[in-house]
């Protein structure tokens, strides 16, 4: 992992060239000291770089825990100036053009991999995302600093150390972002969990300097419509195609693990990877014998001519007996690893110190086929989307109705667009908030002490792929011809859960025999209920279920306690078996964060002291 923090000290208030050094020379300091909050490992496997600029009134920090995996250029200086990199670029030993362009965003634009790029000179700090947000920039300001960081708790943390002129100053909570935590498991649009810090959206940068702040974004187009017949469409594929093998450029030559379930996206990964002989690759899997996932990862295994390893489901002792964590240990680990932005719904490996190992899989898929949500559907119709996306954004009937508005008034403007074309809609919603932000935020967060890749988060990648409109995608026969276009031997095997959209209920109409049998072997296979019974975080059990609820009927004091109507979540956690268990992992999350000094954290290893006895007859 990679943390950056540049600093400017302001202008614009009166202050003296003297002052802004001395408030510089505060903000290392106290930086730091705080690091220990924002980094998730141990001190003694950070390395820091820092650059300051002639006059002192500018820095920038980079702090590593890579020295051990010879992971490249991590920050470039002279005396002009310093670039950091935070993630992954095919181009990261090909900085030094980043320091001499005068337009970083639009340099950066060219560039492949998921990173995030920061430059400082002698004027100021600039930041820039990439086409998915894979790597979160997030920006503060103080009476006499402007801030800006990989991590959102270390930008507010030097923010608070003057405001609150405390060495250990309080987490001032944004409620109305974090509504959107106890409701959906990460934030939406530019909401992070505190006041004064905001996120950068997607490929967009932000200037500070001394006397402004300046954001400049530089959207990418996704057309209406596609003239399909003038054989566009057949390039586009093949272009696509080329990008995602592309992709795999950062890791040529070295070990490579794929983690491959029974779904779509890892085998677009490994039938990307047939094509590139450069790369040795295992495949592994998390299940048992008969869950489709390493049904279908097996036979994907022995296409491939690769060596596939299954690993039982965490916590698994054997088919009467699993081990749970104890809950609050891992929300707070998950908040602290993924920089508050996600639930605890969503695990993360435990702490330990950097390791060599590669790994990949097949997260951020969604953009190729216009979204995650009405994976049931064949066809949207406005009407539908109105409404899923009205409960997915407004939903959540635990709220003090105070936050309600804030919640309906981000929602407005996608409301208003599903009315008129849906599959924009979707398209827009799961790319610019749900993989924004949920899915990099568990990307960034999972490279704390692994080598992450994620090829379909590329950024040349995405960019091509969004030049495709979202009907298109939706019908998910782009995802399917790309397949067929690298690895023929892939298309016809089973798939987990639904059929691809365009052929669920028939092949095409004018299909030959040949092709009728190729959509017989294509069918589904659906995970069977003693599969779902070792996920012990579905909360079926009774020593989890009550262990959760307790611990957010107790958590409701103080600040959750105005986020939340106690009386309604005491309503909502009434039924013994949840209906939506993922809402209840995101409330305990959001009580948690309000309630708990969950940033100390000892980073203790993780434990699994719940026995749960099961029943398989």
């Amino acid at each position: 992992m990679r943390v950056v923090l540049g600093l400017v000290a302001r202008a614009d208030n009166e202050s003296t060239r003297e002052s802004r050094n001395i408030a510089i020379n505060n903000a290392i300091r106290h930086a730091k000291t705080l690091i220990k909050y924002a980094f998730p490992t141990r001190p003694e496997d950070i390395t820091l770089e820092t650059w300051r600029s002639l006059d002192g009134g500018v820095a920038l920090l980079t702090w590593h825990n890579e020295a051990a995996i010879e992971p490249g250029i991590t920050q470039m200086q002279n005396e002009n100036g310093a670039v950091a990199l935070v993630g992954y670029s095919a181009e990261m030993l090909k900085l030094e053009p980043l320091l001499r362009t005068g337009d970083l965003l639009a340099l950066s634009s060219t560039f492949s991999g998921c990173f995030s790029f920061y430059r400082a000179n002698n004027s100021g700090v600039e930041a820039v995302t990439d086409a998915t947000r894979s790597n979160g920039v997030y920006w503060a300001e103080s009476p006499s600093l402007r801030v800006v960081s990989s991590r959102a708790l270390l930008s507010h943390l030097i923010q608070q150390t003057e405001i609150q002129k405390s060495e250990d100053p309080a987490l001032q909570m944004n409620l109305v972002g974090i509504r959107h935590m106890a409701l959906s498991g990460y934030f939406l649009a530019n909401h992070t969990p505190y006041i004064g810090v905001d996120a950068l959206s997607v490929t967009e940068s932000i200037r500070i300097d001394s006397w402004f702040s300046r954001r400049t974004q530089m959207p990418i187009w996704t057309p209406d419509k596609l003239d399909i017949s003038s054989g566009i469409m057949n390039q586009l594929v093949q272009d696509i195609a080329a990008a995602l093998v592309r992709a795999f450029d950062p890791i040529s030559g070295t070990d490579l693990n794929l983690a491959l379930t029974g779904g779509r996206d890892s085998r677009l990964l490994a039938a990307a990877l047939m094509n590139r002989p450069d790369i040795r690759v295992n495949t592994s899997t998390m299940g048992i014998d008969d869950d489709p996932d390493v049904v279908i990862a097996r036979l994907i295994s022995r296409i491939m001519g690769v060596k596939h390893q299954v690993a039982a489901p965490r916590g698994m002792v054997d088919q009467t007996l699993i081990l749970a964590e104890e809950p609050l240990s891992r929300i707070v680990r998950v908040l602290d690893v993924h920089d508050a932005m996600t639930s605890g719904w969503d695990d993360i490996i435990d702490y330990g110190p950097m390791m060599t190992k590669q790994s990949i899989s097949g997260v951020g898929g969604e953009i190729l086929r216009g979204g995650l949500v009405f994976t049931e559907l064949d066809a949207l119709e406005p009407a539908i989307a109105v409404e899923r996306l009205t409960k997915l954004l407004t939903g959540g009937n635990f709220f003090a109705e105070q936050y309600n508005e804030s919640a309906r008034a981000l929602a407005a403007p996608i409301i208003h667009m599903a009315k008129e074309d849906p599959y924009r809609a979707i398209d827009d919603f799961y790319y610019n908030h749900r993989n924004g932000r949920w899915v990099s935020a568990r990307r960034a967060g999972a490279r704390f002490r692994t080598r992450v890749y994620d090829p379909l988060l590329d950024n040349q990648f995405v960019r091509l792929v969004k030049s495709i409109p979202s009907e298109l995608r939706w019908q998910e026969r782009l995802a399917f011809d790309i397949l067929t276009t690298l690895a023929p031997p892939l298309r016809d095997l089973p798939i987990e859960g639904q059929r691809w959209r365009f052929e669920r209920s028939r092949p095409d109409a004018n299909a030959s025999s040949a092709e009728y049998a190729s959509w017989e072997q294509r069918g589904r296979l659906v995970r069977s209920a003693r599969t779902a019974s070792y996920s012990w975080q579905r909360l079926e059990h009774q020593a989890v279920r009550s262990s959760v609820r307790s611990l957010i009927l107790d958590g409701l004091s103080g600040p959750a306690a105005s986020l939340f109507d106690r009386k309604l979540v005491e309503a909502y956690l009434q039924p013994e078996k949840y209906a939506y268990p993922t809402v209840v992992w995101h409330i305990a999350t959001a009580v948690v964060m309000l309630s708990t000094p969950w940033y100390k954290t000892q980073r203790q290893p993780r434990t699994l002291p719940i026995e749960i006895r099961l029943n398989n007859d």
